[in-house]
């Protein structure tokens, strides 16, 4: 049934229906995530018991003491570009404001990935930077990008899990969810 309204001070009896409608259905709902913490009566949902997933390891190729890691392959950078990639590995220049202090969002997306690849040890050669517009998504739907894969990647991290660093690569349209990330990543690694 739809709900129709002349003006604001007119109801029709649908309306009534409708809420109705509504709270019947809410209260099948389990309780609240306050209600288990203030002691209401209502037995919480038991728990399920699921077994951990446990992350298939790859082949390791062991390597001699001489050896080392295959270096990444980048293009040729400036001078002034590898500067600018140095002080962000360095963290003298913090990434989300390349955008702002180059002027140019394609240079800025170029520089933090290279800065990235450096800092993580690993390549991102599959994720491709060139034929996309990033004036067009500065300060709309993604910060911080490295990238594209039919929308916009950014990045947020460094995340502090198990004593471990990780960068974590985000492809969304969301306004400010890369940022928000970014800054729950450092709060939980200056914690």
């Amino acid at each position: 049934s739809s709900v129709s309204r002349s003006n604001s001070d007119s109801w029709d009896i649908e309306d009534e229906n409708a809420e109705q409608l509504i709270i019947e259905e809410d209260s099948h709902r389990g309780p609240c995530a306050g209600a288990t913490t203030l002691g209401c009566a209502v037995p919480p949902p038991p728990v399920r018991q699921i077994a951990p997933i446990v992350p298939q390891q790859p082949a390791k190729v062991a390597l001699s003491q001489t050896e080392k890691p295959a270096p990444i392959i980048t293009p040729a950078l400036s001078e002034d570009d590898e500067e600018i990639i140095q002080s962000v590995v360095q963290g003298k220049i913090p990434s989300y404001s390349l955008e702002s202090k180059l002027g140019d969002c394609t240079r800025a997306a170029s520089i933090r990935k290279e800065a990235l690849q450096r800092i993580t040890g690993k390549s991102l050669e599959g994720l491709p930077l060139e034929g996309f517009d990033y004036e067009s998504i500065l300060g709309q739907c993604c910060e911080m990008p490295v990238g594209y894969v039919q929308i916009p990647v950014g990045i947020a991290g460094p995340l502090l899990l198990d004593g471990r660093e990780y960068s974590v690569p985000m492809a969304t349209t969301e306004g400010c969810l890369v940022a928000s990330t970014n800054r729950g990543c450092k709060a939980i690694f200056v914690s």
